[in-house]
């Protein structure tokens, strides 16, 4: 494995969801500072709106290492209330970097939406050889755990 400051991994990640609400309030929650608060991982702050960007803290475990990011996110080739991309920067000081870019779509389906996704990380900076082993899952389980606690909130919201 590489300690070298400069590696760097690329993972992709990609899912579905099948959400008991409406289309629009899906597309709404996806962009609502608060609700976004509430959904990723180890988010300690977030501001901003879909039109500016959004500025955000979190704090994830990443290998041996508790590790704060500070990033951006923008939203990009909306087609509204259906299609959008989110491209995001985090920097974490020693502990490197990460760049993503995640495509999510949605789409009317008989009793909700089906919220889909499909995305790529690139992590880099410093890794030590007990983290590497370890990125790819963490940064898919983080994907996977921000989908289901949108799942999660929206349906007990619209319940």
């Amino acid at each position: 494995m590489s300690t070298d400051p400069h590696s760097e991994i690329t993972i992709t990640f990609n899912g579905v969801h099948l959400i008991n609400a409406d289309r629009m309030v899906v597309w709404h929650a996806l962009q609502d500072p608060a609700a976004l608060r509430r959904c990723l991982p180890g988010c300690d702050d977030i501001s901003g709106s879909p039109e500016t960007g959004y500025e955000a803290r979190l704090t994830q475990r990443f290998g041996p290492m508790t590790v704060s990011f500070a990033g951006q996110a923008k939203i990009e080739e909306v087609t509204k209330h259906s299609v959008y991309a989110i491209r995001s920067t985090g920097y974490g000081g020693l502990a490197g970097y990460a760049q993503s870019i995640a495509n999510i779509t949605l789409t009317d389906v008989e009793g909700g939406t089906e919220l889909s996704y499909r995305g790529r990380t690139l992590l880099g900076g410093f890794q030590s050889s007990e983290t590497v082993p370890h990125a790819k899952d963490l940064a898919r389980n983080f994907a996977d755990q921000f989908f289901e606690a949108l799942q999660n909130t929206i349906e007990m919201q619209t319940a």
